[in-house]
């Protein structure tokens, strides 16, 4: 087996891990971490914050399906709402809740700020992680439209399909009743660096037998186009505006082109941030594995 992985970059993802104050001081707060370059090799996974027993053990970044909240948008509302027209990198948005979002007479959702800003720009809705202008533009898509895109182009394999794609929340704020791993989050951002291609991750060149044939091979590893590179540009930008003037402030390297998104769910259950530089992509999930608040 020809491994695809980084070495390094392993070591380094591990150390980090190790050394955080915060996992030592929490140690009951799991996490897991997801690192690929943009034609798909998976360059370093952290599946747990504990201490490795045995092999082949559940893993944080492969197989927990996660409610993925904010970090969800871009991918899930903006991305095809610029490939359909509906939005440029300069549109006007509304901030304005929705009728009925709660029930009968029970409009929303409300932002985190517990305010509503009327009309602003796409970069400002999100720079500040606003969930009703994401709604609107659902809304304007529908749910159905967006389950398509996330699962024919960004291939997500775990939401579940006779809740989730008829679900105005499930599709705009990634308050889901399936979920996404931490693998698929970051997958599907690759497609914010590299033009709008998404390239499946594999983390083995290639496979030999015994005889040296080679049985599998991720060496023509073929990517596809999920949006225009154009339109990826535009998404691009927005996120480093984001990174740099916005919720994902603590993601900033001095003097690195750095993109991407933070996300928390309900009662700050979940904490996410996936985002790229030129060279490579990746994604980190915090929480607990029973559902409870970060503390």
């Amino acid at each position: 087996v020809y491994s695809a992985m980084d070495p390094d970059v392993q070591n380094m993802a591990e150390d980090v891990f190790e050394k955080s104050s915060i996992l030592r001081a929490n140690q009951a707060l799991q996490a897991g971490f997801f690192m690929m370059d943009y034609d798909g090799r998976v360059l370093a996974v952290v599946g747990s914050t504990s201490e490795k027993t045995s092999n082949r053990l559940y893993n944080n970044a492969i197989d927990a399906t996660l409610q993925t909240g904010s970090t969800q948008k871009p991918i899930s509302t903006y991305a095809p709402a610029l490939e359909k027209g509906l939005i440029t990198y300069s549109s006007i948005v509304s901030d304005e809740p929705l009728p009925n979002w709660f029930g009968a007479d029970k409009p929303g959702p409300s932002n985190w700020d517990d305010r509503y800003h009327g009309k602003v720009t796409v970069a400002e809705a999100l720079r500040n992680s606003l969930n009703a202008p994401a709604a609107q533009l659902c809304n304007l898509l529908t749910p159905e439209q967006c389950y398509v895109f996330l699962t024919q182009k960004l291939h997500f394999t775990h939401l579940n399909q006779a809740v989730d794609s008829h679900s105005l929340a499930a599709m705009s704020i990634g308050g889901l009743n399936g979920g996404a791993t931490v693998r698929e989050m970051t997958a599907a951002c690759q497609i914010c660096g590299n033009q709008g291609k998404y390239y499946m991750p594999y983390t083995y060149y290639y496979v030999e037998d015994q005889e040296c044939n080679v049985i599998i091979d991720n060496r023509n590893n073929n990517g596809t186009q999920a949006i225009s590179a154009v339109n990826a540009g535009v998404i691009n930008k927005l996120l480093t505006y984001a990174v740099n003037y916005g919720t994902g402030t603590g993601a900033r390297i001095s003097g690195w082109e750095v993109y991407g998104k933070t996300g928390t769910t309900d009662n700050d259950r979940d904490s996410w941030f996936i985002g790229g530089t030129p060279y490579a992509v990746a994604g980190i999930w915090t929480g607990y594995k029973n559902p409870a608040r970060i503390t």
